[in-house]
């Protein structure tokens, strides 16, 4: 054990959610709904084709009968309002993530029957609305709401040949079903690959490219995150004993084996912790929760000994939060200057902190 003179408690990055890790691709990646500029451009867009609506029937454009442009408008803008609220809520609202594109669809709904005669293209709003799908939400998803987009396409066409308000020709209702299914493929085609680029390059940013395990810049984020739990938490910082040696004497490629080989005898001895990094060259950081101090000793000890997993020698130091120190950047430092202490004592132990700023 050592005793450290100064907390180097460094700032404390306070998270934005405090929810579970939600894995490497994280939602606010693959969806752009909590994104302020996104939002705007929406709520402007939306509220945009509400004025061009109403413009359109009341310059003569499109001839509306008055209450049915009342209806179909207001339900719009109701619509409108509601979305705006749910944005404005910041965080999810359950029953409104997983009904908007239901009420947009029934907007359309409105806005076709409303004129009564599927000569003009309001249709054509369904398309849009399968934009947002496909951009907004999975491909399995997108592919079905493209399918309840163009039923309802075809039950406006029916209500108006019932009412005997509007008979459609087939070819025309076959045509415009088909160019709806072709675009709302393309559309969810499209973006698919897209969030796969993006969850590719969000993957590369956060992962070692040669042990898999999080970067440096993982660590940071799941520390932050890790700052409102309400367990303690084991900050373990390793790395290999005579590292260099090894390389010199078999190889970097064979160097590079062992760090490969210590990332999965981690993983299978860590599998609860709430983060593994390689922190950098040989060194790696283990986050893990815990209950007392003395069970994260013991579990660390299990890498130490003849009988350490995976045969590789290591030297370890250890601080856990918020017993040691009070932030977890703090106990990262604390850790880190037992991991000193573990070197320069001997190498192949353990050395935990003890004592306080």
């Amino acid at each position: 054990m050592i005793t450290r003179a100064r907390s180097r408690s460094g700032s404390q990055v306070i998270p934005a959610a405090l929810e579970a890790d939600p894995g490497l691709v994280r939602h606010e990646d693959e969806v752009g709904r909590f994104d302020p500029t996104y939002v705007a451009a929406l709520v402007f867009l939306r509220w945009a084709i509400v004025v061009a609506y109403v413009g359109m029937v009341v310059g003569g454009a499109v001839p509306m009968n008055t209450y049915a442009l009342a209806g179909s408008a207001g339900w719009i803008a109701m619509s409108n309002v509601v979305a705006f609220w749910a944005w404005r809520q910041k965080r999810r609202v359950p029953w409104y993530d997983n009904s908007y594109l239901f009420i947009d669809s029934l907007s359309v709904v409105f806005g076709v029957l409303a004129p009564a005669n599927l000569s003009y293209p309001i249709w054509l709003a369904f398309v849009m609305v399968m934009a947002t799908c496909a951009a907004e939400q999975s491909t399995r998803y997108s592919a079905l709401f493209n399918l309840w987009c163009i039923g309802a396409y075809l039950f406006c066409a029916g209500v108006l040949a019932a009412t005997g308000w509007y008979h459609a020709e087939t070819g025309v209702l076959v045509v415009t079903g088909l160019i709806m299914l072709f675009v709302g493929t393309n559309l969810t085609i499209t973006f698919d690959g897209n969030r796969r680029l993006r969850a590719y390059i969000r993957r590369m940013s956060v992962t070692d490219p040669l042990t898999g395990l999080a970067n440096r810049r993982r660590l940071t984020d799941i520390l932050a995150r890790d700052a409102a739990a309400d367990r303690p938490i084991a900050v373990i910082i390793l790395d290999v004993d005579n590292f260099k040696q090894y390389n010199d004497s078999y190889g970097h490629l064979a160097g590079d084996q062992l760090l490969v080989r210590l990332a999965r005898t981690l993983e299978a001895h860590f599998h609860d912790a709430d983060a593994i990094s390689r922190y950098g060259g040989d060194e790696f950081v283990v986050l893990l929760p815990c209950d007392t101090v003395q069970t994260a000793i013991q579990r660390a000890n299990n890498l130490l000994g003849p009988d350490r997993p995976g045969d590789v020698p290591v030297s370890v130091g250890l601080a856990v939060w918020p017993d040691h120190e009070p932030t977890l950047d703090a106990a990262l430092a604390a850790a880190d200057d037992c991991l000193r202490a573990a070197k320069q004592a001997g190498k192949g132990r353990l050395v935990a902190f003890a004592g306080g700023a």
